[in-house]
């Protein structure tokens, strides 16, 4: 197997065990420092210090690796921890790993220990890497689409200004039309603008920019056609009942359009 780098934080207080571990391991590459409590591990925790992995024994001087799985598993940026128990502690390894433990050895007399320890650190330390790959990918991917997500809010905001401006301009090229169609015509093309300058409205306020909640936008769209038909003179009250439902983009305009064109002329 290729070599292996990282630096391993032994806490077990048989120092004989602890010689053989570091050996076994410092062959694979890895720096293994070796305590003797579970005191002290947490002391070099809380002082910042980095490692890969932690081999932890179950039985130490002052309780058990227990107690040092559940004080340090809030730790932010914690690092994979392989517990050690002894041959007749199934219940425990159960237990440690319910407590946040990445593996668990069974401690056993023989070479066979030492390598299912070396390839149990192996493997947590991958996993650990690869859940850091996956977690840092995924908040790219969380801030790439906020960022879209303002992004197309803002192009619906402008969009909406700019088809409100449209429409503005069309309303005053009809005042100045004597022909009945053609001034029919830009009534018509003001109507569907509005409807559509209506949708984006609701989109740039929108969490979800894919649907319009079609209550609130007919509602905002029968009080912009009110405004307009104020402002021409004309006295005009529409009434809308309507569940609050979401509709997609595409439906949200038709009906807007529909809603419109059902309205007497200004």
């Amino acid at each position: 197997m290729a070599s292996a780098h990282g630096r391993i934080l032994h806490i077990d207080d048989d120092q004989a065990l602890a010689i053989l571990v570091g050996r076994v391991l410092g062959r694979r590459g890895y720096d293994v420092e070796n305590i003797a409590s579970s005191e002290a591990g947490l002391e070099r925790l809380a002082r910042g210090e980095i490692f890969d992995a932690i081999v932890l024994d179950h039985f130490l001087p002052t309780g058990t690796g227990l107690d040092f799985l559940t004080a340090t598993r809030a730790l932010p940026g914690r690092p994979p921890i392989v517990y050690v128990t002894g041959a007749n502690d199934a219940a425990v390894a159960v237990a440690s790993l319910k407590a946040g433990a990445s593996d668990y050895v069974i401690k056993t007399v023989g070479e066979e220990f030492f390598e299912l320890l070396a390839t149990a650190v192996d493997q947590a330390i991958e996993t650990a890497r690869l859940q850091r790959e996956r977690d840092r990918a995924e908040q790219e991917v969380r801030e790439a689409r906020d960022r879209a997500e303002i992004l197309l809010h803002e192009v619906n905001h402008r969009v909406a200004n700019s088809l409100s401006l449209v429409a503005a301009l069309v309303t005053m090229q009809a005042k100045a039309v004597d022909d009945p169609a053609a001034r029919s015509a830009l009534e018509e093309t003001h109507s569907r603008i509005s409807a559509i300058a209506g949708v984006h409205r609701c989109l740039y306020t929108s969490d979800d920019v894919r649907s319009v909640e079609i209550s609130d936008y007919l509602t905002s769209l029968l009080r912009d056609l009110e405004m307009t038909l104020m402002k021409e003179g004309h006295a005009a009250t529409a009434r809308l009942q309507a569940e609050r439902v979401e509709v997609g983009t595409d439906k949200a305009v038709s009906l807007g359009m529909s809603v419109t064109e059902s309205l007497p002329s200004w």
